[in-house]
């Protein structure tokens, strides 16, 4: 039995050694581990504390070789020091003249500009002529009066607007026009003038151009004299007064020329 216990006891001081060198161990590498993260962190300190002492060096070296090739380069322009130093203000006169120089070279010339301006303008008038032509076409497109429309775009808008609409109001844009011996007379405004007049005392006009020119001269004129709306222009159908025309006929004239009015 005291054999039993006494190998009992053997055992248990064997795990009691066993658990105390385990632990030695584990103190140990602790230890280590420690000792080694603490000599990396030196490390790493002294690299950085030599990489800038290295970099200032390296500045202060450089600084100084441009030091002395400026003082180099001084004396070989200038060895007798007649040149004299050029001030901060005309240092930067100098790059404002040479940067007004560069912007001048790098913009158009004006005669350039000039030009782009030109055809800019060009081509918008071309796009409003463009836009009024198919206004006309929409309007007057299958009637008399389409061959007119290249006469009118050379009119202002105005005067070709009143044209357009008169000419609705008057004849249907040509569909009842007068004529002269069996001539198209391409009055289509109940123009009464002295050019070529029929029996009923109309002009009758050689051409859809002529008849554009003349009747649109007469429009311009009565514009510059301010009957430059419906309600004054009313004198192209009574005169110089509506007080003989019945009055819902004026009225009825007024509205159908602003209805076709088209600028």
């Amino acid at each position: 039995m005291d054999e039993y216990f006494r190998c009992l006891l053997k055992r248990f001081r064997r795990l009691e050694d066993l658990f105390f060198e385990r632990k030695r161990s584990r103190e140990v590498l602790s230890a280590k581990k420690y000792h080694i993260s603490l000599l990396i962190i030196l490390m790493l300190g002294i690299r950085v504390f030599f990489s800038v002492y290295i970099d200032e060096k390296a500045e202060a070296k450089q600084n100084l070789n441009i030091r002395i090739a400026d003082n180099l380069a001084s004396e070989v322009l200038d060895p007798l020091r007649k040149i004299p130093a050029v001030k901060e203000a005309d240092q930067l006169k100098n790059a404002t003249v040479c940067l007004s120089v560069i912007r001048e070279t790098r913009e158009e010339p004006k005669e350039e500009k000039k030009e782009v301006a030109v055809k800019k303008e060009e081509e918008k008038k071309d796009d409003n002529q463009e836009k009024r032509k198919l206004e006309m076409e929409a309007l007057v497109g299958g009637y008399p009066m389409e061959k007119m429309i290249p006469a009118m775009l050379s009119l202002d808008e105005k005067t070709s607007a009143f044209l357009v609409a008169i000419a609705k109001k008057e004849s249907d844009w040509g569909v009842h026009s007068p004529t002269k011996k069996g001539n198209h007379c391409y009055n289509y405004w109940g123009f009464k003038g002295a050019h070529n007049l029929t029996e009923s005392g109309y002009s009758c006009f050689d051409s859809p151009e002529q008849a554009v020119e003349m009747v649109g001269g007469k429009i311009e004129d009565l514009i510059a004299k301010k009957f430059d709306t419906p309600e004054r222009m009313v004198v192209w159908k009574c005169g110089s007064s509506c007080a003989s025309h019945d009055p819902k006929s004026v009225q009825k004239w007024i509205s159908d020329v602003r209805n076709y009015m088209v600028e």
